[in-house]
């Protein structure tokens, strides 16, 4: 029975093992990384919608206040001189 061929030497064992490991604490590490990364965009977006939100309310506010507001039309500013003379 020939066993040579499905003999590891522990030494190149070790070295997968540790290649694997190390790849896993690099996936590990990348996967932690991602997902601040999507928090913080997402904390963006939020940030970003909520902005958007308030600056349409302003704009809303603005243009019925002012845009639509007819109680200074037909003032009539100035007037008429009474003094004979004086103008």
């Amino acid at each position: 029975m020939n066993l040579s061929k499905n003999y590891t030497p522990i030494s190149e064992a070790d070295a997968k093992y540790a290649t694997q490991t190390s790849l896993k604490a690099t996936a590990d590490g990348l996967t932690a990384k991602i997902t601040a990364n999507t928090s913080k965009a997402q904390s963006a977006l939020d940030k970003s919608t909520s902005l958007e939100r308030n600056l349409n309310g302003f704009k809303t506010t603005v243009s019925e206040t002012y845009a639509t507001n007819t109680k200074v039309d037909g003032i009539s500013v100035g007037g008429t001189n009474m003094l004979l003379d004086t103008a």
